[in-house]
């Protein structure tokens, strides 16, 4: 009898009350629990939880606390990176891998895995040097020596560590997974030489209603749904926004944009009754929402990354829900599912101004049959699900196992 597979995901952001990542995680750890494969979650979190145990599948560990005055963020990462090497030593003939989303560059990373080939399966969301590089506009230059200390700090550090250790860090992993093909090549390895795997993100389509479809009549409602807390400029969404102020024809638009922290979205609108912010919403509440909704918006300002390609949560929640959207950027699963392309609309990846009329064009082409949705819905499930993703990795690891 062929012995299970057993996998230690470990993540290190957890919280009681979990974010879209965090829950995406825990998808992900559902669906690699299959006949052939028992994946159990190690999450950190600097909570005082009550108890250690989660759920079936996931325990909580306390992250130990800092006592330094300087440095706390870098001294926390340190402190994070050996928990996870000693979840490393303590559990490794619990499992046959770990699985982890990169934690950044580090010199006890990679020492551990100069000795431990083989071991970990790391996730690669972004061009983590293209991401520090962002830092540069959010921190002010300056020789003041506070300056100093927080350019060390946030910038030089971390970078001068990917710089040294990310290639190593890669080149030792059992599998190599990014969320696009681009992302993967910046990782400058020698793919001929390691085990690496293209995975998007993926979808609990089960979780979204599919919405009711009503014909578009004089009124357009538009929806942006902002996973992260963080201003995330790469969103684009001034893009958007201006040619909807702008726009006089004879619709009426409407653009939503829903999340939490939205300051910074706030300081783009000049019209605030055509654009209007919403805080997060219940899952019933933000269904009867979206059931008026007609177009979802997604990521119109990835250049801002210096990255053309990716894949997003929210064009997932929206071929679930059945929501045509507009993008510009060249998703993952689309290029290699084509026939989804016929419920999007494509931009330039950059900053030039969104033709409100073309986007008006396409509302009205996509209602004209109201089946789109099911159609979106179907290929999510054939396509974008937790399930089917899963279960591909498992059979890349099944196949490629040494």
């Amino acid at each position: 009898m062929k012995n299970k597979l057993k996998i230690g995901y470990i993540f290190t952001s957890a919280g009681l009350n979990p974010d879209s990542v965090q829950k995406k995680v825990m998808h992900q750890i559902q669906y690699l629990n299959t006949a052939d494969c028992e994946c159990r979650g190690l999450f950190l979190t600097n909570e005082n939880v009550g108890s250690l145990k989660y759920n079936e599948w996931i325990d909580f560990i306390k992250i130990p606390e800092g006592n330094g005055k300087y440095f706390k963020s870098l001294q926390s990462k340190i402190i994070v990176i050996r928990t996870v090497i000693k979840l490393f030593k303590t559990e490794s003939k619990t499992y046959d891998y770990f699985f982890m989303r990169y934690p950044m560059a580090s010199f006890r990373l990679w020492y551990y895995l100069i000795f431990n080939k083989n071991k970990i399966i790391i996730e690669h969301l972004s061009d983590e040097i293209s991401e520090l590089k962002l830092y540069k506009k959010e921190l002010k230059f300056a020789l003041r020596p506070s300056e100093l200390l927080s350019y060390f700090e946030h910038l030089w550090y971390p970078m001068a560590n990917e710089r040294l250790f990310r290639q190593s860090i890669n080149k030792n992993t059992r599998l190599l997974l990014c969320n696009s093909k681009e992302i993967l090549n910046l990782q400058k390895v020698n793919l001929s030489r390691i085990n690496w795997m293209v995975s998007g993100d993926a979808v609990e389509v089960n979780n979204f209603r599919l919405k009711r479809m009503e014909s578009i009549h004089n009124t357009i409602h538009f929806v942006f749904l902002k996973g992260a807390s963080t201003n995330a400029e790469f969103n684009g969404l001034e893009r958007f926004i201006q040619c909807i102020e702008t726009y006089s024809g004879p619709y009426q638009l409407f653009f939503h944009i829903l999340g939490n922290n939205l300051v910074y979205e706030k300081s783009l609108i000049t019209d605030s009754n055509k654009i209007i912010l919403h805080s997060r919403m219940q899952l019933d509440v933000l269904d009867e929402f979206m059931d008026k909704m007609h177009i979802g918006v997604s990521t119109l300002g990835l250049y801002r990354k210096n990255l053309n390609e990716t894949t997003t949560i929210k064009t997932r929640e929206y071929f679930a829900r059945g929501l045509p959207f507009i993008y510009a950027y060249k998703d993952t699963d689309m290029e290699l599912y084509p026939e989804m392309k016929a419920f999007a609309l494509q931009f330039s990846n950059d900053d030039s101004a969104i033709d409100i009329n073309e986007v008006i064009r396409f509302a009205l082409a996509q209602y004209e049959n109201l089946d789109h949705g099911k159609q979106m819905r179907q290929l999510a499930e054939a396509h974008l699900s937790y399930k089917i993703k899963m279960a591909k990795i498992l059979e890349h690891l099944a196949n490629n196992r040494s």
